[in-house]
């Protein structure tokens, strides 16, 4: 009969040990990503989950249990770790570049003690650094190549007038810029489609004109004319309307 009144007592002690191993589980701070900064690529700064990005190693900046581990991943790939500070701060640049396209990112925090906790997942768009015109030739993910400067388009039907609100009756506008020298400097317009290509001289100066129906931002990329597997991040854009 003892045996018997002790076994709810001892299936309640069970059930107790049982919420508390749970509630030590569950007990670190679930980790969470207050900014992803881009510095390299078309855009630079902060970027939103669910946008694209062109940085293949951002920074990321978040807050954890203090003194944790803080590991990122995307579809189940690590890309990077840092430690949280005391005030549970954590900010790192990856290691391991994005795979091209749709990412699914997470963070891991883990304690010494081995209690761990994990956010939830978003995510993001990586645009890969690809060749301008050669779809199937393979590129550098890590640039060497500067980012090319499309610093003004002009119209030259009359000297040369610089185009201050983006829209012109030129139909031969002249875009003028720098990149590395004696690159070739490639340029497309919002859609991809190429606009025309250049080669930048000794001294990194590069002038084109373009034609034809244009409408919203051109872009530029530099690719080394001794090797085409080196190409730099694309430009910022330069808004034109033809």
């Amino acid at each position: 009969m003892k045996d018997s009144q002790n076994a709810p007592h001892a299936g309640t002690t069970r059930s107790n040990e049982t919420l508390v191993t749970q509630n030590t589980l569950f007990s670190a701070m679930q980790p969470v990503i207050h900014e992803i900064y881009s510095d390299s690529g078309r855009t630079i700064g902060a970027v939103l989950p669910g946008h694209a990005i062109y940085d293949a190693m951002p920074r990321f900046t978040g807050r954890a249990e203090p003194g944790s581990l803080v590991e990122i991943f995307s579809w189940g790939v690590k890309l990077g770790e840092g430690y949280a500070n005391d005030e549970g701060i954590f900010s790192f640049v990856t290691t391991t570049p994005f795979a091209d396209g749709q990412q699914s990112i997470y963070i891991k925090s883990t304690l010494a003690s081995g209690e761990s906790a994990e956010s939830p997942s978003f995510s993001l768009h990586y645009h890969a650094i690809k060749h301008p015109v050669d779809a199937e030739q393979p590129v550098n993910q890590e640039p060497v190549l500067s980012k090319p400067v499309i610093e003004g388009a002009y119209d030259n039907r009359n000297g040369e007038k610089l185009i201050e609100d983006g829209v012109t009756a030129d139909t031969t506008p002249l875009l003028k810029g720098s990149a590395d020298p004696l690159t070739i400097v490639y340029f497309s317009d919002f859609l991809g489609n190429s606009v025309g290509s250049v080669q930048a001289n000794e001294e990194g100066r590069w002038e084109l004109e373009v034609s034809g129906f244009i409408e919203g931002p051109i872009y530029a990329t530099a690719v080394d004319a001794n090797n085409p597997a080196s190409v730099s991040y694309q430009s910022v854009g330069i808004a034109i309307q033809i």
